[in-house]
């Protein structure tokens, strides 16, 4: 299992349970204190027609248990400009979901 550590981005499993309302907590880990850690994150919310997402960026400690790495490649790794760095990425991710 990879390690928890400061610095490294994680989600929060079931995040309900900290924070009311919410559908992911998603963020860098600041701090951690023996069996609690901090993160930065972004707290998200179900998403209101004709208004948006009501979404908030906010510190969040939760159990250390309760915490798993980041799956994936994240969004500002990639980008949609050929030739620039992260191209080659969204590429290879398009082409898994089907797009020439």
């Amino acid at each position: 299992m990879p390690r928890i550590e400061v610095g490294v981005d994680v989600y929060v499993r079931e995040p309900q349970r900290f924070e009311s309302g919410c559908i992911s907590i998603t963020g860098t880990v600041t701090a951690i204190d023996g069996e609690a850690c901090t993160v930065a994150a972004y707290v998200a919310r179900p998403w209101v027609p004709g208004i948006g997402s009501l979404s908030e960026l906010k510190t969040v400690t939760v159990p250390l248990a309760e915490v798993g790495r980041q799956i994936g490649t994240p969004v500002s790794a990639l980008s949609g400009r050929p030739g620039a760095a992260g191209y080659a990425e969204f590429t290879r991710i398009a082409r898994s979901w089907g797009c020439p």
